[in-house]
C-alpha cells in the first residue's frame, strides 16, 4: 500500500512567516510610539509647576527601532525626580542643618503610576494587533 502527501500553499506559508517580523514591527511601531508620546505628554502635564525642573526633565527616548522590535522610554532627567516620586526621610546636611522630609507625590501627579496606566493601554493595543494577524495570545 502506498500513500502520498501533497502540501498546497506551503510556499505561501513560508513567505508569510518570513515577513511576519517585518509586518509585526511595522504595525507595532506606531502603537508603541503613540503611547510613549501620550505618556510623555501626560507626565509633563501632571507634574506640578513649582520651578519647572520636573516638567523640563521629562524626556522621550526611542531606544530601539529595527526589524525585531520597537522600544521607547519616558524618563525624567530631573535630579530630584526620585525624591519627588518616592518622598524622603528626615534629612540633614553635613553640618547638621535640618532639611526635613518630603512626602511621596500624590497619585495624580506622580510619573510612575501614569506610566503604568499608559503601558497597560499600550499592551492591550499590541495584543489586539497581534490577534489581528491570527496569532493567539493567552492571559496567564
Amino acid at each position: 500500500m502506498s500513500s502520498s502527501l501533497t502540501w498546497q500553499g506551503l510556499d505561501d506559508l513560508r513567505d508569510a512567516l518570513r515577513s511576519l517580523p517585518d509586518d509585526l514591527t511595522a504595525s507595532a511601531g506606531p502603537i508603541v510610539l503613540n503611547h510613549a508620546l501620550e505618556a510623555d505628554r501626560t507626565i509633563e502635564t501632571d507634574y506640578p509647576r513649582v520651578t519647572g525642573n520636573l516638567k523640563a526633565g521629562v524626556r522621550l527616548e526611542v531606544a530601539n527601532a529595527n526589524r525585531f522590535g520597537v522600544a521607547a522610554r519616558v524618563r525624567s532627567g530631573s535630579p530630584h525626580a526620585s525624591m519627588f516620586e518616592r518622598g524622603t526621610k528626615d534629612r540633614r546636611t553635613r553640618r547638621g542643618w535640618n532639611r526635613g522630609s518630603m512626602p511621596p507625590a500624590a497619585y495624580n501627579e506622580a510619573m510612575i503610576p501614569a506610566a503604568i496606566r499608559v503601558r497597560g493601554r499600550m499592551i492591550g493595543a499590541l495584543i489586539a494587533m497581534v490577534r489581528g494577524y491570527g496569532l493567539i495570545v493567552r492571559d496567564y
